[in-house]
């Protein structure tokens, strides 16, 4: 950029001298050439701008610790010449929040089709977001530049390497006459068969007694009818606790106990609800999950669900599921919210929080809900048995 200013000045002041020694009309056509280039250029530039475009050509299928081959494609589609062309691209993880930016450059001839190729690799699953933000068009000398909004995003989900857990749902059965159980975990084929099935207290209105099941079992059992849920279990993905500053290995590390608890479950039929807030659009997510089918729905709003700033969710997520009831839950994010002994009313919970340094814990005494804490380094040793 310097060369070309320096080569103008000089072409500027040899026409300058030419033209006071000759004062001839080719002399002063040279002159006012010099001084004029950098102005109609740049109007050129300004008339392509609309002619030129960029785009990025990114695989589909991603993996973690795996480099892919990418491309960015220019198109000139004018007749200008173009000294160069600044590309920015942008490739931001939703789930981490880390960002990375890089400036592509390369010329550009009319009607010209150009490609730069670059790999690209992550350590961590998440979705993540390749933005082509501007581009920045130099005239053919180099001297001046417009830029030009691109607006080209692409998405990409890197998915997390889950594992092997055996899901159990220690709070799931109430028990009955005969070494019989009823199952709360377990959906019913009849839409209207009711969600939970309870003990008889004092209170009750004897219109909601199951007089089927009671006098099976021997004693009186009530049929919670307001309860419009199949599945007895919620899994909720808070990441209102991550912020920007975590190590991009716990949320990394959380989204991957999670969606393995969650696969775990679908492989034994076991029915469960997912819950997450949308970065996008701001909104909460209730997916009701039965089959591997509806978990290939859930992953990408995990993974798209990144840090939320400090402050719990759960009075969003209490607020979205109004009455409904859940008597299992299953909690997943990096810290113990004071939120959680409200979400403990509901139903039995169980805590998963990931922390860079932390010891296996399963709570105290005087938790409202149950803990399980693990790190990044050893979450598949202390989740193999994620009793919920």
């Amino acid at each position: 950029m310097t060369g070309r200013r320096l080569l103008w000045a000089v072409l500027i002041l040899a026409s300058a001298v030419l033209y006071f020694y000759t004062r001839t009309a080719a002399s002063l056509l040279l002159l006012s050439a010099a001084l004029l280039l950098p102005g109609v250029s740049l109007i050129l530039v300004i008339l392509s701008a609309k002619r030129v475009a960029a785009w990025l050509k990114i695989p589909a299928a991603l993996q973690k610790n795996a480099p892919v081959r990418c491309e960015l494609r220019l198109k000139n589609r004018s007749f200008v010449p173009l000294g160069r062309v600044d590309v920015l691209i942008t490739v931001r993880n939703a789930l981490t929040c880390r960002e990375e930016r890089f400036t592509a450059s390369l010329p550009a001839a009319p009607f010209e089709e150009k490609e730069i190729v670059f790999n690209f690799e992550s350590a961590h699953c998440g979705q993540f977001v390749f933005s082509l933000d501007s581009l920045l068009l130099y005239d053919i000398l180099g001297l001046r530049a417009m830029r030009v909004k691109a607006g080209t995003k692409e998405k990409r989900s890197v998915p997390p390497h889950t594992f092997s857990l055996q899901a159990a749902l220690a709070g799931g059965e109430i028990a009955g006459g005969g070494g019989e159980s009823i199952s709360l975990a377990l959906k019913g084929q009849d839409r209207t068969e009711p969600f939970q099935i309870r003990e008889y207290i004092e209170g009750d209105s004897p219109k909601q007694i199951h007089w089927k099941l009671s006098q099976k079992f021997g004693r009186y059992l009530v049929a919670d009818p307001s309860l419009e849920l199949e599945q007895a279990l919620l899994i909720l993905w808070d990441s209102g606790p991550l912020t920007k500053d975590l190590p991009a290995n716990v949320p990394d590390a959380l989204a991957e106990a999670i969606l393995s608890l969650g696969i775990s479950l679908a492989e034994n039929s076991i029915p469960y609800s997912a819950m997450w807030k949308n970065t996008d659009s701001g909104e909460i997510v209730l997916k009701e999950v039965s089959a591997m089918d509806d978990v290939y729905e859930v992953i990408p709003g995990i993974l798209g669900a990144g840090a939320g700033g400090g402050l719990s969710l759960i009075p969003e997520f209490l607020h979205t599921l109004s009455e409904r009831r859940y008597p299992l839950i299953a909690y997943f994010s990096c810290a113990a919210p004071k939120e959680l002994d409200e979400l403990a009313l509901m139903g039995e919970v169980t805590a998963f929080l990931c922390q860079e340094n932390a010891a296996a814990d399963d709570g105290s005494a005087a938790d409202a809900y149950k803990r399980r804490v693990f790190t990044p380094c050893n979450y598949q040793s202390v989740l193999g048995d994620a009793a919920i």
